[in-house]
């Protein structure tokens, strides 16, 4: 009965030092570190990662092409909420980008140690109507130039235990808000939209667990 108890606290001891043996990586000012897995879930097709969206080079050309042409309307003679002869933000969201990931799985009779590497990279760009000032009114908010290009990685080296698998994920955080001109006529208006891609940082997630 002693001799049972004794493997039950010596089993509870090894898995509970094999689950802590991932490091654990602290947050900074532009980096986000999650110590777990993501919660990725489908919702009409696109992937949300955390609750949130994957942007994707497929919303970036549909985005581009719902900016491109201008809308006419009456002049409805008031000054409302979209502006007047101005640019006024109209919307705001959040997404991720950049999506990367990799893993190793030990299938050895004994510890390896394997390095894992992920790199997330992203643009600042603009999609629309870019006239009537608008660089001028959003390139004060931006990161960084419109253009300008960024890379971050994670780059990292794990004991592995026997019969475990370590998998790290990375990706970039992006903020889009949307822009609407109203061009004031005499008798039609015309609204002209235009959005801005923004980077707002680095986040990554490591973890570990059992090979099933």
């Amino acid at each position: 009965m002693l001799l049972k108890k004794s493997l039950k606290v010596l089993s509870l001891v090894t898995v509970l030092s094999l689950s802590l043996a991932i490091p654990v990586l602290a947050s900074d000012s532009e980096t986000t570190v999650n110590n777990r897995a993501p919660i990725e879930e489908y919702k009409d097709g696109k992937l949300f990662i955390d609750g949130v969206q994957l942007l994707t080079e497929k919303d970036l050309k549909d985005n581009f092409r719902k900016n491109l042409k201008p809308v006419t309307i009456p002049n409805s003679g008031d000054i409302g909420t979209m502006g007047r002869n101005s640019w006024t933000k109209v919307a705001e969201a959040n997404f991720y980008t950049s999506y990367d990931r990799d893993r190793y799985n030990n299938v050895a009779a004994g510890a390896v140690k394997r390095t894992l590497s992920t790199k997330s990279e992203f643009t600042i760009s603009v999609s629309g109507e870019t006239s009537f000032g608008f660089k001028d009114v959003v390139g004060f908010k931006l990161a960084g130039a419109i253009g300008q290009k960024f890379e971050k990685s994670l780059v990292e080296t794990y004991t592995i235990p026997a019969g475990w698998v370590y998998e790290q994920k990375s990706a970039i955080k992006v903020t889009q808000e949307d822009y609407r001109y109203t061009d004031v006529g005499i008798i039609w208006d015309t609204q002209y939209n235009a959005s801005t891609f923004d980077y707002r940082g680095f986040e990554t997630w490591l973890w570990s667990n059992p090979i099933n």
